[in-house]
């Protein structure tokens, strides 16, 4: 299956290798990305990340920038780490699903226990989740049976220490299989507008637009383009995705954006490997800059 048919993520060990993932895949998907065929590339000299040389010998720069809030992530990525020092105490793959519950969400208040509570802070989760399966009274509504939230846990003190509720779901067609994680952890939630995320990329495309006033000259280029790329992002930000909002709506900010200041780029791009359908789109210079020019 080509790439442009599959959702994926960027998640390199380092910035470079993540960088070559992120060009190949543009490549790959759109290898005439210039409007002509391509001879070769390689690394850059960082700017531009990197070099294509079409079969004119012509030389043409691109530099990828990441769209992601950085100020995000820290506190994202502390709550992952929180949630994985649970999965490996807890491990429910290993253990026998419960009769009447598909999965179970938990809700962490605190750090995973120490080393001399981990043994007995499973054995209370398992027993107390057992407890509720054999009495199971989750109220039934005109949909079927509805989940249970649990927030305290009398003579279990350990659970009482580290989790503010735990939440049951109700099997709904079939018991889970053995060998498949039925504990797990409550998504970030909250509202969120995804126009936060194009403010983000504005600002991220406006710092690129305002560097490289030399670069055309310094390293011989006939053109040099930007691919803003979404990759970490999916893990730690918001979606951009809304209410009749998505890719092409974030596109046409962005191209209105640049109709104004397009820097030294001659070509901008977005690539989102999570789209289903267009994953690349031109942003400048773009075709709804230039119909709406064209109007006024």
């Amino acid at each position: 299956m080509a790439l442009k048919d599959q959702t994926f993520i960027f998640l390199g060990e380092d910035k470079q290798t993540t960088e070559r993932q992120v060009f190949e895949a543009f490549c790959d998907i759109q290898p005439n990305f210039p409007g002509r065929s391509l001879k070769n590339w390689e690394r850059g000299a960082n700017p531009p990340d990197f070099l294509c040389q079409d079969f004119s010998g012509q030389r043409i720069g691109v530099e990828l920038t990441e769209w992601v809030n950085e100020g995000q992530i820290a506190a994202e990525k502390a709550r992952q780490d929180l949630i994985m020092g649970y999965l490996q105490i807890i491990q429910s793959e290993r253990e026998t699903p419960p009769k009447n519950i598909e999965f179970v969400t938990l809700a962490p208040n605190r750090k995973a226990p120490s080393r001399k509570g981990v043994e007995e802070f499973r054995r209370q989760l398992f027993e107390c989740i057992g407890e509720v399966d054999s009495r199971w009274d989750s109220p039934v509504s005109p949909v079927g049976a509805q989940p249970r939230l649990q927030w305290e846990f009398p003579n279990h003190s350990r659970l009482s220490k580290h989790l503010g509720c735990i939440q049951y779901w109700p099997v709904f067609k079939s018991r889970t299989p053995l060998g498949i994680r039925w504990i797990r952890f409550r998504p970030r939630g909250g509202a969120y507008n995804p126009e936060a995320m194009v403010s983000t990329l504005i600002q991220i495309i406006r710092k690129k637009t305002a560097m490289y006033k030399s670069l055309h000259r310094a390293q011989q280029l006939s053109e040099l383009y930007l691919v803003a790329y979404y990759g970490s992002a999916m893990l730690y930000n918001p979606p951009y995705h809304g209410l009749n909002f998505g890719f092409q709506e974030v596109a046409s900010a962005i191209s209105a954006e640049l109709s104004s200041n397009a820097g030294c780029f001659d070509k901008v791009f977005l690539f989102s490997p999570v789209e289903k359908n267009e994953k690349i789109l031109q942003v400048w210079p773009s075709a709804i800059v230039r119909a709406s020019h064209s109007r006024s």
